[in-house]
C-alpha cells in the first residue's frame, strides 16, 4: 500500500455506501422487493459509515488508543498514526489534535477525504473518550458535519455515538465496533432522515476484513415505514459483490454496485 493510502479496515464499506445510495440491482424478478427504500434512506446512512471510515483513519481500531495512558499521550499516538501515512498532517495541543487531509487523500479504494477534523481526548470513569468534530469535511461526494464520540476501556472495543448533519441529510447512531489486527465487526443501529422520510439500519455481526471489497459476514436490516428487509453478506460477497436480500417470504440475490476496482472477481 502506498504512503498516501490509509488502511481503513472493516465494515465501513464503500460498496455498502454505494448500495445504499444507488439501490441494489436485482438478478431476477424484483417487483416484490421495495429497493427504493435504500435510496430514500441512503444519504444519512452513508454519512454514518463515512464518519466511521474517517475515525478509523485517525485511530486504528486494532488499536491505536491506550486507555491506560494519559489523554495527552493518546493525542500524540493519533498524530503519529495519521502522519505515518503521508497524505494528512496533525497538529497537537495538549489533549487536542487537529487533522488535515490533503485534497484527494485516499481513505480506501474509491473513498477520498479533504479538509479537517478535530479530536478532543479525555479520561473518565467510563474509560478513554475521543470526541471528533467534523466541520465541513468532504468525504467521498458528501460534506460531513457533526460529532462522533468513542468510548473504550481496552482500545479495541468502542462504544460509538454519532450525531451528524451534512450535505446528505441528518443521521444518528449507537454502535459497538470491535477491532482486531485484520478485521472490524460492527453492531448497532442507525437512524437517518431525508426529505421527511426516516430509515433505520441495524447491523448484526457485520465483518469487514483488510483488503476485502465488501463485508464477508453478518447482516444489515433496513426498515422504512412498515417495510423491513435483511441484507446478508457471505464469504462470497467480497469477491463478487453478491448479497441475499430478504423481505417477508421473498428472498433474492442481488449484486452490490461496483466502486473503484471492486468487485475484484468481476
Amino acid at each position: 500500500m502506498t504512503t498516501n493510502h490509509f488502511r481503513v479496515v472493516g465494515v465501513v464499506s464503500v460498496a455498502l455506501l454505494a448500495s445504499l445510495a444507488s439501490g441494489c440491482r436485482e438478478e431476477g424478478a424484483a417487483e416484490e422487493l421495495d429497493t427504493a427504500m435504500f435510496d430514500r434512506g441512503a444519504s444519512s446512512s452513508v454519512e454514518v459509515l463515512e464518519a466511521l471510515a474517517v475515525s478509523d483513519a485517525l485511530f486504528a481500531f486494532d488499536p491505536t488508543l491506550d486507555p491506560s495512558a494519559s489523554a495527552e499521550a493518546n493525542a500524540m499516538a493519533i498524530a503519529s498514526h495519521v502522519e505515518g501515512h503521508g497524505c494528512a498532517s496533525a497538529e497537537v495541543s495538549g489533549s487536542s489534535v487537529t487533522v488535515t487531509f490533503a485534497s484527494g487523500c485516499m481513505l480506501r479504494i474509491g473513498l477520498t477525504a479533504s479538509g479537517s477534523v478535530s479530536a478532543e481526548i479525555a479520561r473518565s470513569a467510563a474509560g478513554l473518550e475521543v470526541v471528533l468534530d467534523f466541520d465541513a469535511l468532504v468525504v467521498g461526494s458528501h460534506t460531513l458535519e457533526g460529532t462522533a464520540t468513542f468510548t473504550t476501556t481496552n482500545g479495541s472495543t468502542l462504544d460509538v455515538q454519532l450525531a451528524l448533519a451534512g450535505s446528505a441529510g441528518a443521521a444518528s447512531a449507537e454502535l459497538t465496533v470491535v477491532g482486531s489486527a485484520g478485521a472490524m465487526q460492527i453492531d448497532g443501529t442507525t437512524t437517518g432522515s431525508r426529505d421527511g422520510t426516516t430509515t433505520s439500519l441495524a447491523f448484526t455481526a457485520v465483518v469487514w476484513r483488510t483488503g476485502d471489497c465488501y463485508p464477508s459476514a453478518g447482516s444489515m436490516m433496513v426498515a422504512s415505514g412498515r417495510v423491513m428487509q435483511t441484507v446478508a453478506f457471505t464469504s462470497a460477497t467480497p469477491s463478487t459483490g453478491t448479497v441475499t436480500i430478504t423481505q417477508g417470504r421473498v428472498s433474492r440475490e442481488a449484486t452490490l454496485p461496483s466502486y473503484g476496482t471492486c468487485p475484484m472477481g468481476a
